[in-house]
């Protein structure tokens, strides 16, 4: 889900995958390897490649996110809130040990992206275009 969705964006902004490692300070075989899903990619590289591609995570039939991926626990957060289910419960569908959860929602730890793609799973969210309210359009 998130790898497909970067891939795509590269592709369809024309950004050569060697360059775009250099900008997010990747070697290219190990961000090559995560695309392909054989490697993970650090919580803070992950965020850094999502804000270069200006995407975020948020509801697919929206289409676009008001907040960055590095609010990206404050936004399974709110769809956790809004989901009326109870930390525990969350981690029983997804896996995800309950302490690990109530971590990354407060911002105290991060979280593995095959983790991340759990949640967003359960609550029902994709890789979707970031648009920045406070910048302006040309």
């Amino acid at each position: 889900m998130i790898r497909t969705a970067i891939r795509k964006k590269l592709e369809d902004s024309g950004i050569k995958q060697r360059e775009f490692c250099k900008v997010i300070g990747v070697a290219s075989s190990n961000f090559n390897a995560f695309l392909n899903g054989s490697r993970t990619l650090s919580y803070p590289k992950f965020v850094k490649a999502m804000e270069e591609l200006g995407l975020s995570i948020g509801l697919k039939t929206a289409g676009r996110a008001a907040l960055p991926p590095s609010e990206l626990p404050e936004i399974l957060k709110s769809h956790f809130a809004v989901s009326g289910m109870k930390v525990k419960e969350v981690a029983e569908k997804t896996d995800i040990d309950n302490t690990c959860l109530t971590a990354f929602f407060n911002g105290y730890r991060n979280m593995p992206i095959r983790n991340i793609e759990k949640v967003m799973t359960l609550f029902h969210l994709d890789v979707v275009e970031y648009i920045n309210p406070k910048k302006k359009s040309a």
